[in-house]
């Protein structure tokens, strides 16, 4: 929203205009989840959890409220969500502990 005084000399409101959000997902670059989350065949907090498991791009940290992922391992993950397996996770990481995945 923007403020303005208008010709009568009161002060008025305008919204600024929205930008259009891409219809693909980039294929370089990172994105927060509400930039990527229309391409994601499942809910937020099943996505957050699959990370812990190895079987969803690992989140990058930027701040306290800034998470971000990779759009690159984003498409991999798209590509194959079930059979994607995150690169550096050690198998016991994925598991329980018991029973490497």
């Amino acid at each position: 929203m923007a403020f303005f005084i208008d010709a009568a000399g009161r002060l008025a409101m305008t919204t600024t205009p929205k930008i259009p959000s891409p219809e693909t997902l980039p294929f370089d670059g990172m994105s927060r989840w509400r930039q990527f989350a229309r391409f994601a065949p499942i809910s937020r907090e099943c996505f957050r959890q699959l990370p812990k498991q190895g079987r969803a791009p690992q989140p990058i940290r930027l701040g306290v409220r800034c998470t971000m992922y990779s759009n690159r391992e984003l498409h991999r993950w798209r590509a194959d969500p079930l059979g994607y397996r995150a690169e550096g996770v050690k198998a016991h990481m994925r598991g329980n502990g018991s029973d490497p995945i």
